[in-house]
């Protein structure tokens, strides 16, 4: 048993607690709850080895709550193989208050979630210390352009440590494979030998030793036992047993090759962050801000809301913003993958990280730094690159078990050899050290991150941004599609085209309305509140009091005025009397039309109708997706006649209308007895089905909750997306299959022949079977980048 104390976001009322309480009290593993408003505190009694933290923090986030929790991104030196992945997320992930843990050997760098209550980062950096790693660096967010430093640091230390055990091999492959004699041979072939092994193979042999204290031996460790082996044998041999059966060269050839593989993969897998750094160039140093009607230049991260930043053509737009002044055309290439440039003018909003092709424009900054669209697409982008799929998690247990298997193997062959056989020593040491060397998990390790790391770049190049690598094998097993309606099915650029009134001036109605929405960011708000500016009834007004009801609307206070805009479930919760509606209603929904109704003190007030038009792309989508036998279903909020009308004209197979947040939710969560469910959503509302669907799409106009709570974001307002990320999900777990497929086959065919199994026939030495390990990774990363190339 466990016991843990989290700080909980966003509890308001006693009823928040029971919610949390009850919610938790439901869940396998979890023995006793006491939640308090007052601490805005959860005390948690749970067994671990039933349900762990990081499960029950997010049964808290889909109830619309969330967790205080601290992230810290540690940069480590000697971090260097997928086998050290596995350690520290072993070691760290156990250790008390860690919540998550993400690592990722090719950015030296891993990602600590924890808990404050009950751990600090202190206490994890001297774990870390303890297992031997060296701690370079920790950042609150992800360094821009971190992958470049690491990979141009990467390639650097391989290429020199390779230039310097080629130049040492050149003369040991001399005075090894000719007959050329010379004084003291044997003791310059040590001295160039040992030069390779302690200085060229240092990382190796550190690498090799923090994997054997920690009990969990990886690549290195085979490499460093095989070349070891032979040096060590080669070193008693010439100095104590003197038969003169000395092969320095073997380990010198190995390590001289392995350095050479590792500096080949780290310029091939350089290519793999193309998109992320493309995007990184985007952000500009420096900023031309209007103040005071003068032009000032400030750095980008000094730039805040509600400044006037000027853009010429040819310049990036650095934040987030609304045209105040100007005209001119803006390339949006860069960020949803649209090739024709979009015309923008006066109250147009605009996205950071586009181009003006031409004209000038005046921006006010609505997002600036770190929170905007770009920053977040580079956030999100770096992170799921960070994140394992299911099938890479698999292979890594596997290649876990693999190099003590291994290990046993090399043990086995030199005892069979030497003690059954009867072989010479020198010849069973080399068995030994081949089959070390050769079954090298390498090509294994990079069977899936790096194809997963070429899909992700190429799907944020075609306006797809992944932020959860699992979806491209989640997304082929989808039995189930949900859709929302407002926003996602229709275009969500409603129009008020019925406004009926009770007992109040259509102005009036339309006035309150306007000012209980003007702090909602819900699409029908925006619609109300445009539409009262448009007649001059709105001009800024801010409700004393206001608060959100999920999926229902929303209640004010103004000028002593309590005002209710909603739908009928909102009226009844507080008993607002529409009866006397009911057939004005029906009458209404017969045409299409989205009912808002209006109370003010109390009684209705007046209804609005919105009418929104059904988008081009959905028949194509349903088309593609009905194609591939998958269900679809609306999931809305909207009333039952409207909804039933939009599921029949497109073909859905069922729909559910009224239905909450929560409700949302659960009927997903119903579906996914059956098969595995996708949503596909747009607002606030949609985001607690969002997180819980097995693949959660947020369309390009969703708000930055439902953006948060999605695996999938189209950044371009096109559903036919869905169609191609299904096509380029099959491609990627095709390159992942062959590559594992060529990885397993290299090592089950290989193995037995460097044991000796055709000896005579073939004899394989370490040099060979090093040559033949790095081949076989090298393969498998140019196997990946090709991935870019497909359609």
């Amino acid at each position: 048993m466990k016991e843990c104390r989290i700080k909980i976001i966003g509890m308001h009322c006693v009823a928040c607690e029971s919610t949390i309480k009850n919610k938790l009290l439901s869940l396998n593993g979890v023995k006793d709850v006491n939640v308090s408003l007052a601490l805005e505190e959860a005390k948690i009694l749970y067994d671990e080895k039933i349900i762990n933290l990081k499960d029950i923090i997010k049964e808290i986030q889909k109830l619309g709550y969330d967790v205080y929790k601290e992230e810290f991104y540690i940069k480590l030196r000697n971090f260097d193989t997928i086998d050290d992945e596995r350690i520290i997320k072993e070691k760290i992930s156990g250790e008390k208050g860690v919540i998550d843990v993400e690592t990722f050997h090719a950015l030296k760098l891993i990602k600590v979630t924890i808990n404050p209550n009950e751990t600090s980062l202190d206490e994890i950096i001297s774990k870390l210390k303890a297992m031997g790693y060296e701690v370079l660096e920790i950042k609150r967010e992800l360094e821009e352009e971190v992958e470049k430093k690491v990979y141009l640091k990467e390639i650097n230390f391989y290429k020199t440590r390779f230039l310097i055990s080629f130049v040492c091999l050149i003369p040991i492959a001399i005075l090894s494979y000719t007959k050329l004699y010379i004084a003291y041979k044997e003791i310059i072939l040590f001295i160039l030998t040992s030069i390779i092994m302690f200085f060229s193979a240092s990382r190796l042999i550190k690498s090799a030793i923090i994997s054997f204290r920690n009990l969990s031996p990886n690549m290195d460790s085979l490499v460093i036992l095989g070349t070891g082996t032979a040096y060590i044998y080669s070193t008693l041999d010439l100095f104590l047993l003197k038969t003169g059966n000395i092969f320095f060269e073997a380990s010198a050839f190995v390590i001289t090759i392995i350095l050479l593989g590792r500096y080949i993969e780290s310029r091939l897998r350089v290519k793999t962050f193309d998109a992320i750094r493309e995007l990184s160039k985007l952000i500009p140093k420096n900023v031309r801000v209007l103040e005071n009607n003068k032009e000032k230049i400030k750095r980008f991260n000094e730039v805040k809301i509600r400044d006037i930043v000027l853009v010429k053509e040819g310049e990036t737009i650095p934040v987030d913003g609304i045209i105040l002044d100007g005209y001119g055309e803006v390339d949006e290439s860069t960020i949803t993958g649209e090739s024709k440039p979009v015309v923008k003018k006066k109250r147009d909003p605009v996205i950071s990280g586009t181009i003006v092709r031409s004209g000038f424009l005046k921006i006010v900054a609505t997002r600036v730094g770190k929170d905007t669209t770009l920053s977040q697409m580079i956030k999100y982008v770096k992170e799921s690159s960070i994140k394992k799929p299911s099938v890479q998690k698999y292979i890594d247990k596997i290649v876990g078990k693999f190099t003590w298997i291994v290990i046993m193997v090399a043990t086995l062959t030199f005892f069979i050899w030497k003690f059954l056989i009867g072989i010479e020593t020198y010849k069973a040491v080399l068995f030994t050290s081949a089959v070390l060397v050769i079954s090298c998990p390498c090509a294994l390790g990079l069977a899936s991150p790096l194809v997963y790391l070429v899909a992700i770049n190429k799907s944020l190049r075609n306006g797809i941004l992944v932020r959860n690598p699992e979806v491209f094998e989640l997304i082929r097993q989808i039995g189930y599609a949900f859709f929302d309606k407002t926003g996602t099915i229709t275009h969500g650029r409603q129009e008020i085209s019925i406004i009926k009134t009770y007992g109040q001036r259509e102005e009036d109605v339309l006035r309150y309305a306007a000012i209980a929405e003007s702090r909602s960011n819900h699409t029908i708000a925006r619609v109300i509140v445009e539409e009262a500016k448009k007649r001059n009834l709105y001009n800024g007004e801010e409700p004393k009091f206001f608060e959100t009801f999920l999926g229902m609307g929303v209640y004010a206070k103004y000028n002593g005025h309590e005002i209710l805009v909603g739908n009928e479930k909102l009226m009844k919760m507080f008993d607002i009397d529409t009866s006397f509606i009911v057939n004005d209603l029906k009458e209404i929904r017969k045409k299409g039309v989205t009912v808002i109704l209006i109370s003010i003190d109390g009684k209705i007030s007046g209804i609005i109708g919105l009418t929104d038009k059904i988008r081009n792309d959905i028949k194509d989508i349903v088309k593609f997706l009905k194609d591939k036998n998958i269900k679809l279903i609306i999931l809305s909020g909207d009333n039952e006649i409207i909804v039933k009308k939009v599921a029949e004209e497109l073909g859905f197979n069922e729909f559910y209308a009224e239905v909450s947040p929560e409700d949302k939710a659960k009927i997903i969560e119903r579906y996914q007895d059956k098969a595995k469910v996708m949503m596909v959503g747009d607002g606030i509302n949609d985001s607690p089905a969002l997180i819980k669907a097995d693949v959660g799409i947020a369309v390009s106009k969703a708000t930055d909750v439902a953006k948060a709570s999605g695996d999938i974001i189209l950044l371009k307002d096109d559903l036919k997306l869905i169609r191609s990320f299904f096509k380029l999900s099959e491609k990627t777990l095709r390159k992942i299959k062959f590559n594992i497929f060529y990885a397993f086959l290299y090592n089950t065919l290989l193995i037995p022949i460097a044991a000796g199994a055709l000896y005579p026939t073939i004899f394989i030495r370490p040099e060979i079977a090093g040559t033949a390990m790095a081949l076989s990774s090298i393969s498998v990363t140019i196997n990946s980048l090709l991935l870019k190339f497909e359609r």
